[in-house]
This record gives C-alpha cells, sequence and structure tokens, in this order.
C-alpha cells in the first residue's frame, strides 16, 4: 500500500469538494428545501 504525506487524503477530498460541490443525503436536501420554503428562500439548485 503506497504511503502519502500527511493531510494528503484531506487535500484531495477538499479539493474534489470544492470542484462537485459538498455531498448531502437526500433527506437533508429535502429539509433543507422545506426550511427554505418556509423562510421564502429560494434555494440553490443541486449540482
Amino acid at each position: 500500500m503506497a504511503r502519502g504525506y500527511p493531510g494528503e487524503r484531506s487535500a484531495a477530498v477538499a479539493r474534489e469538494r470544492g470542484e462537485k460541490g459538498i455531498p448531502v443525503a437526500p433527506k437533508v436536501w429535502r429539509e433543507l428545501n422545506d426550511r427554505a420554503a418556509e423562510l421564502g428562500v429560494t434555494p440553490p439548485d443541486p449540482a
């Protein structure tokens, strides 16, 4: 198994999330959209 440097995986995850966004579970996304609707806020489109 290849070993990287400390923090290498975290850096890769941060880079990927910066490019593709942060994964959000479907249930959580629904709850966020419901709350946004209650507050009159337009949520962003999912990536």
